[in-house]
């Protein structure tokens, strides 16, 4: 290379003014990013949810009478931090199951068991192993609601 040209080539590069990347624009363009992630996160999880709940009632075998709950003590407490799911009126939680003895219709799990809708309209405490009536709800909008 001659001197010429590697003057040439220094000059050009020394002179080259970068602008300033509009660091607003470029947060904003990541927020938006982020949101619509999250919101294809939680669209995702509730056709989950809805795929759920429909296919639960037609994979447990139609609708076999079950009678509401007589018994106070069922089986070991159920554990309360894992993947569970319905069966018709077995609550299963990880490796363990309950039968609650009614169909269910909504349930939720909380920090102390399980909080159980029987389609009775009936609510239901699962509580180490206790299962005792605990209210009604309507029968046009089965819906429970839990937080830590």
């Amino acid at each position: 290379m001659t001197e010429k040209l590697r003057s040439l080539l220094h000059d050009r590069a020394t002179d080259v003014d970068f602008a300033t990347p509009d660091l607003d624009t470029l947060v904003r363009a990541g927020d938006r990013r982020r949101r619509r992630r999250g919101g294809a996160l939680v669209g995702g999880v509730a056709v989950l949810a809805v795929a759920g709940v429909l296919m639960v009632p037609a994979l447990s075998g139609g609708d076999d009478p079950v009678g509401p709950a007589t018994h106070t003590m069922s089986t070991a407490p159920l554990p309360t931090g894992v993947l569970s799911w319905v069966t018709g009126s077995v609550i299963h939680a990880g490796e363990r199951e309950t039968d609650v003895g009614v169909r269910i219709a909504a349930y939720v799990a909380n920090d102390t068991g399980y909080v159980v809708a029987g389609t009775d309209n009936t609510v239901y405490a699962v509580v180490d192993g206790a299962i005792s009536e605990i209210g009604r709800v309507d029968a046009d909008s089965v819906r429970l609601v839990t937080d830590h």
